[in-house]
């Protein structure tokens, strides 16, 4: 069963993020997947999978699993196109085009990137040089940071989709809590968050604090509670 893009993570909870870009691949019609690795250790499913696209979500504290996750990647799946994303890909590319085997790293919100990123794999030779928001190794082993993307308009965000976790993995519909989020960007400055750092370096992309339609949020709860 092959899978045009399988997003990897560690921990066994629905991550944002991947809700976000796994909801606009789904629906263009993309086949999506997810793989947690503290729930599947071999990566004997993932070569099932045979995505052309892997990927990878993480945080900052991740970034030893990143190294370790991407190395086991490249080795059982040589073919595929590894992008790294989340907040620590957003803040540190260069480091982890360093220390990773990852291909591409998205430094933006993924949303509209990640449509032009997969099909870029769909294909002979690669071309990663016009797409905003990613970072990547030319042919010259040179890094190379494209400008960063737009930030995505979220009043009309396309709704969240968990069906793809929860066709692998159904336990996670039965948890006890499920986490939901309304709005993105922060307009505060706590010294202990990220935020700040983030809304700089995506400054002159667009409005950084967006809120959801409480009519699509009433709708991802409900579709939560229908379950």
């Amino acid at each position: 069963m092959n899978s045009d893009m399988v997003f990897i993570q560690q921990y066994a909870v629905p991550y944002f993020g991947v809700l976000a870009v796994g909801a606009r691949l789904l629906n263009i019609g993309y086949k999506v997947d997810v793989f947690i690795e503290s729930i599947e250790p071999d990566l004997d499913s993932l070569k099932n999978l045979n995505p052309r696209l892997i990927g990878i979500s993480c945080m900052s504290p991740e970034h030893k699993w990143l190294i370790n996750i991407s190395k086991a990647i490249r080795r059982e799946l040589p073919h595929a196109v590894i992008i790294a994303g989340g907040v620590h890909a957003m803040l540190y590319p260069e480091e982890i085009l360093k220390e990773t085997d990852v291909d591409l790293v998205c430094h933006s919100e993924g949303e509209e990137v990640i449509l032009k990123v997969i099909a870029e794999t769909g294909k002979p030779t690669h071309d990663w040089s016009s797409i905003h928001g990613i970072a990547y190794r030319n042919a010259s082993k040179q890094y190379v940071f494209n400008p960063r993307a737009e930030v995505v308009p979220y009043d009309d965000a396309i709704l969240e989709d968990r069906s793809f976790y929860y066709n692998r993995y159904p336990q996670l519909a039965k948890d006890t809590v499920h986490r939901f989020i309304s709005s993105r960007g922060c307009p505060y400055k706590c010294s202990f968050c990220y935020n700040a750092v983030l809304r700089d370096a995506l400054k002159g992309k667009g409005v950084y604090v967006r809120q959801k339609s409480a009519g699509n949020f009433i709708k991802e709860l409900s579709a939560q509670c229908s379950r």
